[in-house]
């Protein structure tokens, strides 16, 4: 539900768990800084990518479609593929379901010629957590999901279970009108 306060504009306050992402980006957007030694547009990359043999690393790349907006911490053009990487503190489903949603934008924007490829990656030591091509049966789920926040946005209460803990830490816990009527697990 915190869509609906996203959309219709309510402020809130940072949790802890955004001001150490927040944190968490800034270190690693520092790091690829420094190592970066060239500059080249994404749709460039594809062709340097295939004639050199390189692998080039892009950081915060900005992607939007019609319902999806947002930054990808980190996108690989290689070769033979495109990886769209996120940093996370952990594994959930709901972090799957937006890199699902990167992928599919930046098939959109960028329409690469090769396999999308999506991970994620735990932002401390960069171990990958999962890793997964991008397919049909990612745009079936990502579609099912746009649509069920789309009715929460129109101010719709949905059957939708939602874990306890999300909504403790959910900075509208405060002035969630829907925390009283949602199924809790």
């Amino acid at each position: 539900y915190k869509a609906y306060y996203e959309y219709h504009g309510f402020p809130a306050e940072e949790t802890v768990e955004i001001k150490e992402g927040r944190r968490w980006h800034e270190i690693l957007e520092e790091e690829h800084r420094r190592k970066a030694n060239m500059k080249v547009s994404i749709k460039d990359s594809f062709r340097i990518s295939k004639e050199e043999n390189l692998l080039i690393i892009f950081r915060e790349v900005p992607v939007e479609e019609e319902t999806l907006y947002g930054k990808i911490d980190e996108v690989w053009v290689s070769p033979s593929s495109v990886v769209v990487m996120d940093d996370k503190p952990k594994l959930n489903f709901g972090y799957k379901l937006q890199v699902i949603g990167y992928a599919y934008a930046f098939l959109k924007n960028y329409e690469p010629d090769r396999p999308i490829v999506m991970g994620i990656r735990r932002r401390e030591n960069k171990q990958f957590l999962w890793y997964e091509a991008f397919e049909r049966k990612h745009k079936i789920i990502l579609k099912k999901y746009i649509e069920k926040v789309l009715s929460v946005i129109n101010g719709e209460k949905i059957n939708w279970k939602i874990d306890r803990r999300r909504c403790i830490k959910c900075k509208y816990r405060k002035i969630c009108r829907f925390r009283h009527s949602i199924q809790l697990r």
